[in-house]
């Protein structure tokens, strides 16, 4: 969990200090200032309690991670208004937006992906597992974006702002619109995962850079 973590808040101080040294100080500087490893954190504790009961019942140590978790939990919807599945699978090195307002009912996240504010995975938190969707690694999504059921999002593949996902979508495909359709094949996203901008102009640039 910590180790995650720590990748979680490198990626985080790399979008928001491009170019400049990583310390610790500034590590903790970055975890304290972003909302959105709070959003991280909490699915972290969550899974690491949800595990735990799983394969050992009720200790003391997850009655320990219990208690981290109802704090964290109420921080979580006060500051961030964002909801976690504690089962989902979610890699080290994950970005996750500051801005908050996230529904997160999914079944993994891969490493490197971004993801934006406003984006709803899997409808809500409690849907049933077979129905959610898996992001794979260096997705990048944005804003205001809805991906729903048991799809698929390729690795490198980017869903552009306000789309609708019902459907998998290839590994390093651009899709758009609601319904989403696939409007560029073969993208890399690398440049747009850099940066935190998500306006429309940074995207297609960006996008015209990778391709």
């Amino acid at each position: 969990m910590f180790a995650k973590l720590k990748d979680d808040a490198r990626y985080y101080f790399a979008l928001r200090y491009p170019g400049r040294a990583c310390t610790r100080l500034g590590l903790l500087t970055t975890t304290v200032r972003s909302p959105g490893m709070l959003i991280l954190a909490t699915q972290r504790i969550g899974n690491a309690y949800a595990q735990s009961r799983v394969r050992h019942g009720w200790t003391p140590g997850n009655f320990a991670l219990r208690v981290m978790l109802i704090p964290c939990s109420v921080l979580l919807i006060f500051l961030t208004k964002s909801s976690v599945l504690n089962t989902a699978g979610v890699d080290g090195g994950v970005y996750l937006a500051n801005g908050g307002n996230l529904i997160l009912g999914v079944r993994r996240i891969g490493r490197g992906s971004m993801i934006h504010e406003r984006v709803t995975f899997g409808m809500d938190v409690t849907t049933y597992e077979s129905k959610l969707p898996t992001i794979e690694e260096n997705v990048w999504i944005g804003p205001g974006s809805l991906v729903y059921g048991a799809i698929t999002i390729g690795s490198g593949a980017t869903i552009l702002p306000g789309s609708v996902v019902a459907r998998s979508v290839p590994a390093r495909a651009v899709v758009s619109g609601n319904p989403a359709r696939v409007i560029a094949r073969d993208r890399n996203n690398a440049i747009l995962r850099e940066t935190l901008q998500a306006d429309d102009a940074h995207v297609v640039t960006a996008l015209q850079l990778g391709a």
